[in-house]
């Protein structure tokens, strides 16, 4: 069975009400804190996305913007981390996804990939960095899994904030990210790479690896012709591999290359991961995000947590899995307080 987004990018086509998000859940302590409506427009689309800004009744002088990874998020997401950050007078942004909540648009996590989820926080930055309550505040972007892509890809389209946190993000994502996915069993890739043995499903995506790298410039409709032609005239057929490059959301994720972004990145930035995460390689990111030597980004790992920095058994999404274990909550806001 296809897991729902704790399995990064083991992506689903099945469709849920808003009913359904079970695994989401409203501040137990709302009375403690203030709450205001924030609104922007998704100006490349025309529609408008929505969410919360819930501050501490006492003066403070931070704002987290948390975004959750792939599936469906409300204004809900990370709510035991969020209460965490409240206690310590920090405020704390979440929305709702396009399509979801009160947000406008269409959601659909196969037509719907990092580049426009992208554009849809920036817009909603731009409109926090507007909010009369917020001024002089800093802000601290705080991306989980593709929520960390989805974060980069702001910045790079000019958001401004002041810190990066980054929590199981693949920082050069490509292929790499299946390539661990189907090592570690998360996501074997049946349907999209339709090899009999692992050895020829990583030989078949290095070889589009590539072949994107030389041609990442091209509309994905040119893009995927080179593909079929260079991997028909490598002996690669087409209904075997077919399916990896079909949706948008792939041919997003295949196109990224953050290293550049990493390597001269000018504002502190945490980069946060689990010793045993199965979605994202806690020991090739930190290897790489260590070899561009570049003082401005802290690591840390947490020895024996997951993907969601707990010991939770990661299967049918519920409201466990945003149980995060107490020394890495405490080490990410005492990160965040420590930072000028």
């Amino acid at each position: 069975m296809i897991k729902h987004f704790i399995f990064f990018f083991c992506l689903s086509v099945m469709s849920y009400s808003q009913e359904s998000l079970q695994y989401e859940k409203e501040l137990e302590n709302q009375q403690n804190y203030n709450h205001y409506d924030i609104s922007a427009i998704q100006e490349n689309e025309n529609f408008i996305l929505r969410g919360s800004l819930i501050t501490p009744k006492n003066s403070f002088e931070k704002v987290v913007v948390i975004v959750p990874g792939s599936g469906k998020d409300t204004r809900n997401n990370h709510f035991i981390l969020a209460e965490g950050l409240l206690k310590n007078n920090l405020a704390v942004f979440r929305y709702d996804e396009r399509g979801l909540g009160e947000s406008e648009g269409v959601f659909s996590n196969v037509r719907n990939g990092i580049t426009s989820k992208s554009w849809d926080l920036y817009f909603l930055i731009k409109s926090l960095k507007q909010t009369a309550i917020l001024k002089n505040k800093k802000i601290i972007l705080l991306g989980h899994s593709e929520g960390g892509m989805i974060s980069v890809g702001a910045l790079e389209k000019g958001a401004t904030v002041d810190y990066l946190l980054q929590w199981a993000v693949p920082i050069f994502p490509r292929g790499a990210i299946f390539k661990y996915q189907i090592k570690t069993g998360v996501n074997k890739q049946e349907r999209n790479l339709q090899y009999p043995d692992e050895n020829t499903k990583y030989a078949a995506i290095d070889s589009i690896d590539k072949i994107v790298g030389q041609h990442s410039s091209l509309s994905n409709p040119d893009l995927k012709k080179i593909i079929i032609k260079s991997m028909k005239e490598s002996g690669f057929k087409e209904k075997q591999f077919g399916w990896y490059i079909s949706l948008p959301v792939y041919m997003d994720i295949l196109r990224i290359d953050s290293r550049p972004f990493y390597k001269n990145i000018s504002l502190p930035m945490l980069y946060v991961i689990g010793s045993e995460d199965r979605n994202v390689d806690p020991v090739g990111n930190v290897e790489l995000l260590k070899s561009f030597k570049n003082n401005n980004i802290q690591m840390k790992v947490f020895d024996g947590l997951n993907h969601y920095l707990n010991n939770q058994e990661l299967g049918v999404p519920d409201q466990s899995m945003y149980k995060i274990n107490d020394e890495a909550e405490k080490y990410i806001i005492n990160w965040i307080l420590s930072q000028k």
